[in-house]
């Protein structure tokens, strides 16, 4: 069995598939991202196992978790909360997207599976920043429910 283990912290200024709830921030604030602004971070980790099927073929399961003893929040507006779900639920489909790509695999090796896990983490790092572009870190209450809508449009999808 190979397992790699990566981390992804999103420090955030101020749905999805899942709903996050208050009880989920336990870190303590970043004192020095407040005094930039910022209301919340959201990690998340990326784990891949692999484990052979009954006929010899690997068989990829990319889980994303949050991590909330490093995530945190310093303020109970709930449209921050609803910013840190959408960016927990991009994590959550860019996971799903890589176990997908990796299962089309015919001949996976080290390489080509790490060349595909490493372009999903890009990519999905990459839709964090848009995203939080986009709605001005959640501040542009009417992209921010657009983007909102279509996380929860494309995970359903999955």
């Amino acid at each position: 069995m190979t397992m790699i283990h990566l981390l992804l912290c999103l420090s955030l200024c101020i749905n999805s598939t899942d709903t996050l709830r208050w009880e989920d921030f336990k870190g303590a604030p970043d004192p020095v991202l407040v005094a930039k602004g910022f209301s919340a971070s959201t990690a998340t980790s990326w784990t891949m196992d692999s484990d052979e099927d009954s006929n010899g073929n690997l068989k990829y399961v990319i889980r994303c978790d949050l991590l909330p003893e490093q995530s945190w929040v310093n303020t109970d507006c709930k449209d921050v909360l609803l910013h840190e779900t959408t960016h927990y639920n991009i994590s959550k489909i860019w996971a799903k997207k890589c176990q997908q790509r990796l299962g089309k695999l015919k001949n996976p090796t080290n390489e080509s599976v790490l060349k595909i896990f490493n372009h999903c983490w890009k990519e999905c790092a990459c839709l964090h920043a848009l995203f939080d572009r986009e709605t001005q870190h959640g501040k542009n209450r009417i992209l921010e429910r657009i983007w909102e809508k279509n996380i929860s449009y494309d995970a359903a999808k999955l």
